[in-house]
């Protein structure tokens, strides 16, 4: 499953990051519910507050059982989101892991305030692995480590992988290593 950043489309997010993977998967490409006129592609994007992203992570979170009904898979799903996306997957890490075998966030942050609302427990060997560049212009780089230290705390396997770039370096320098990333994780959950 993966989650667009603000501005962009679910068609532009896969044709510039996933369109080459090499690898046998399936991509489901969210479609983001907030609009974002005034961006390049006129697209959209998730919400970033608070009370709202914690209905969209919930609703997405609810949509799974559905999606995987229609579109089975081997072993639990595997999530990817970038920027705005990445503030759901990072929601989807601290309150419904034990849906997804991976969750990769990249370029997000997670509000240590939702953290406060609600406690679970991460006992099912989900594994958080975020992408974040250092120069990050958009979302600052400490946004995304202390969001990966808060998921350490609350008992998820989560690590930060830094890239040398900007916030959407992940396009360019990060691309390759995001795919080996995703290979290494589709490999492992079958």
């Amino acid at each position: 499953i993966a989650l667009h950043g603000h501005g962009d489309t679910p068609e532009n997010f896969f044709n510039a990051l996933l369109k080459d993977f090499n690898y046998p998967a399936r991509f489901i490409v969210m479609r983001g519910l907030v609009d974002v006129p005034s961006s390049l592609f006129s697209g959209r994007g998730w919400s970033t507050e608070d009370k709202d992203l914690s209905k969209s992570g919930d609703d997405m979170a609810d949509a799974v059982s559905v999606l995987l009904e229609r579109y089975p898979t081997k072993g639990r799903p595997i999530v990817v989101g970038f920027s705005s996306g990445a503030f759901i997957a990072y929601y989807l890490a601290a309150f419904h892991a034990d849906q997804f075998s991976y969750i990769f966030p990249i370029s997000g942050r997670l509000s240590e305030n939702l953290l406060k609302t609600k406690t679970v427990s991460h006992e099912n060997g989900t594994k958080v692995i975020a992408l974040h560049g250092k120069g990050d212009e958009n979302i600052a780089f400490s946004s995304g480590v202390a969001a990966v230290e808060n998921l350490r705390k609350i008992g998820l396997n989560a690590e930060m992988v830094t890239l040398d770039g900007v916030h959407t370096d992940i396009f360019r320098s990060g691309k390759q290593i995001l795919m080996n990333y995703l290979r290494d994780a589709i490999y492992r959950n079958r």
